[in-house]
């Protein structure tokens, strides 16, 4: 429901537009190009990151479990 408001004031504002007075320098556009790319490489890195250590839990945890059936085959 709130998403829903918020797209919908962002459509009105961008539909009925007002005269603003205001001067976004040269310096704050590539400011904000730094953090857009500075999050994108975050998010990227934290992803990787992520993967490869579930992969390792998982690879650990089934290594285990395949020991642990052999030794009970073993003993029986």
């Amino acid at each position: 429901m709130v998403v829903k408001d918020i797209i919908f004031l962002i459509l009105i504002c961008l539909i009925f537009p007002k005269t603003i007075y205001a001067y976004l320098d040269p310096g704050t556009g590539s400011y904000i190009a730094q953090i857009i790319v500075a999050s994108l490489l975050g998010v990227s890195y934290l992803v990787t990151n992520s993967r490869k250590k579930i992969k390792t839990f998982f690879a650990g945890l089934f290594s285990k479990l395949q020991r642990g059936k052999k030794n009970n085959d073993r003993q029986h």
